[in-house]
């Protein structure tokens, strides 16, 4: 069964899902409790150093060679599928030097809705025949 189809529609589901998270989380910060508030503002005032340049310099091109593969997978390219899992897979590695994360559980919860359409999304790109996985022919 090819799953080509399958592999676009989560990853589309993964970037409506994402696009309502990213909208939810700036929306629902006022109803956080007050220290969550303090925290968050205290971080938006704190100084730029290093480590924010760093994250800077290297998140936005993951961002975009991130949307470069999801539109490539989209697009049904073979390079897609391969932007599109290193870019997953680095940014996960990258994940823990980002620090503490505070956010409200509906945009979180989305968040987390995302990541399991990315994973469907995932397993199917690297264990299913699709038009980006074509079957080795057997010489026989």
């Amino acid at each position: 069964m090819d799953t080509t189809k399958l592999i676009k529609s989560l990853v589309v589901i993964e970037f409506v899902l994402a696009s309502i998270y990213a909208v939810l989380a700036f929306s629902l910060e006022k109803h956080l409790p007050i220290q969550l508030q303090e925290f968050l503002i205290a971080e938006v005032n704190s100084e730029w150093d290093t480590a924010d340049t760093i994250v800077i310099a290297i998140g936005v091109p993951m961002i975009i060679a991130f949307i470069a593969g999801m539109v490539g997978i989209l697009r049904t390219k073979i390079w897609g599928k391969y932007l599109y899992l290193g870019t997953g897979a680095f940014g996960f590695l990258l994940t823990p030097a980002l620090g503490p994360k505070v956010e409200h559980a509906y945009s979180a919860a989305i968040y987390d809705l995302s990541l399991l359409a990315a994973g469907g999304a995932i397993a199917l790109l690297l264990f299913t025949p699709s038009a980006f996985n074509k079957p080795v022919l057997e010489q026989a």
